[in-house]
């Protein structure tokens, strides 16, 4: 079994970064994860790197098998709003097994 511990499942099924995820795009998604696994790779650590981002990732890890969160905000993702969004990273976290996190990243 591998385990791949850094992919952006969120950003390889959208044209547009930080913007949430809509359910459309989960087949897409489901077909990656299942073309992962032909291969091996059983489970997939999905990054966050905004606050969108990382809601994206936990919807992913709460929707798909063998599918696990992190959140987190890159550096060159901060907004001016960047206090508040560490604030509701961090209600997210609250609930880290209910949401499938396994982890922060992304913070530099």
């Amino acid at each position: 079994m591998l385990i791949d511990t850094h992919c952006h499942l969120n950003m390889m099924v959208k044209a547009d970064f930080d913007v949430p995820l809509s359910q459309e795009l989960f087949p897409e998604a489901q077909r990656i994860v299942d073309e992962a696994a032909q291969n091996g790779v059983n489970v997939i650590v999905n990054v966050g790197t905004s606050l969108v981002e990382s809601k994206n990732s936990v919807l992913l890890a709460k929707n798909l098998g063998g599918v696990y969160a992190t959140v987190g905000i890159n550096p060159n993702d901060c907004t001016s709003e960047w206090k508040a969004d560490l604030k509701e990273l961090a209600q997210l976290l609250e609930k880290k097994e209910e949401n499938n996190i396994v982890g922060v990243g992304e913070c530099g």
